[in-house]
């Protein structure tokens, strides 16, 4: 099995092996003849997932198999009760396997186990077979792609994204069968900033949300020991109000605290020019796996292209928030099922990943 590819690809990038010393290690020989697929998966670990909850485990069979099963304890029961989020961020890893076994000339074949919907607390669920072949494949992304895409959450500039990049975002989606839309009009961008700033704080004052959203808060660099989560250095918050509201909420109901903590959020979207949003068919478990297909691609067209983004996932769940969006600002007439900004920035923070083992069946 020849593994130079990988190492090729990482010495051609333009990061320093000082600060992504996984592109410039190697699996060495395993005792199971599974070397290959550990190598994939350890790269293919940097797929986004919803709070950087990685919910994803995977059983190797042989040098040619695996399966990949949804770990259902850590389901977002209210932020996500359809089920959807999480099914698109499964589909996300899946075809970023199949991107990163390309760099080895490889394809996946994926056979995708029929749901209705992904359930909650039904323990580990059989998501998709995987298969390996070698086709000699030409790679279809990169590992600068693969490690350089970020969420980026603050530090953006006032550069606006050229015209050529939205034209060629556009056609990435739609080669996924999805309608990619932008606004960069001010007047509708300062609408779609404040709506998000407003949804997000009624949200976060929501027992229900802010209880299941805080137990993936990460503050003190706790995310270095669990290996998940939104550490607040990520977020761009401060780390000990962050600490605060979360253990203390009933402090921040009012007053000063509140104002603070709002005032801060509103300043990280500064610089806001362009929203990129996304329609679908969402009806259906079939179309969820398909927009995780289609966004896991867009968003490394971004990485390739020197844009960064920050998913506003609160005006899609928040389902007042949404209608708004959907109806008034944007005037569409349904399936927008994602939103962000994009924008330029320096690098931000990346977020921890589990260890590869800690995956593993």
């Amino acid at each position: 099995m020849d593994r130079r590819r990988f190492l090729t690809t990482a010495a051609m990038g333009f990061f320093p092996a000082a600060c992504f010393p996984q592109l410039f290690t190697r699996i060495e020989n395993n005792p199971q003849g599974t070397g290959l697929w550990r190598e994939i998966l350890k790269h293919a670990m940097m797929c986004p997932s919803v709070h950087n909850i990685q919910p994803w485990r995977v059983k190797i069979e042989s040098d040619t198999r695996a399966v990949v099963y949804y770990n259902s304890s850590l389901a977002l029961a209210y932020a996500d009760r359809s089920s959807a989020f999480m099914t698109i961020t499964m589909a996300m890893f899946v075809e970023m396997i199949s991107l990163v076994a390309s760099l080895e000339g490889y394809e996946v074949h994926v056979t995708f186990e029929p749901h209705e919907a992904l359930k909650a607390n039904a323990g580990l669920t059989l998501f998709a077979g995987l298969e390996l072949k070698q086709t000699g494949v030409a790679p279809r992304t990169s590992l600068q792609e693969v490690y350089g895409r970020r969420t980026a959450r603050f530090g953006y500039t006032s550069e606006p994204v050229a015209d050529s990049i939205l034209v060629s975002l556009g056609a990435e989606a739609a080669a996924f069968g999805i309608k990619c839309g932008f606004v960069t009009e001010p007047k509708t961008v300062s609408d779609i900033r404040c709506l998000c700033v407003e949804t997000l704080f009624e949200d976060l004052y929501n027992n229900e949300y802010r209880g299941e959203l805080g137990t993936w808060i990460r503050t003190s660099g706790s995310d270095k020991i669990t290996g998940d989560g939104l550490s607040a250095v990520c977020m761009g918050q401060p780390d000990g109000i962050t600490h605060r509201f979360f253990t203390y909420p009933q402090r921040f109901q009012s007053g000063f605290k509140k104002h603070l903590l709002k005032h801060h959020f509103k300043q990280s979207l500064h610089n806001t020019h362009t929203m990129l949003w996304l329609n679908h068919s969402f009806g259906a478990y079939t179309d969820w796996i398909d927009c995780g297909k289609g966004l896991l691609h867009l968003w490394l067209a971004l990485t390739k292209a020197g844009i960064y983004m920050q998913p506003f996932g609160n005006l899609v769940t928040n389902m007042d928030a949404h209608k708004k969006l959907e109806t008034d600002i944007l005037k569409q007439t349904g399936n927008v099922w994602f939103i962000a900004r994009i924008g330029h920035c320096k690098m931000p923070p990346a977020s921890v990943r589990k260890p590869l083992q800690t995956i593993l069946i």
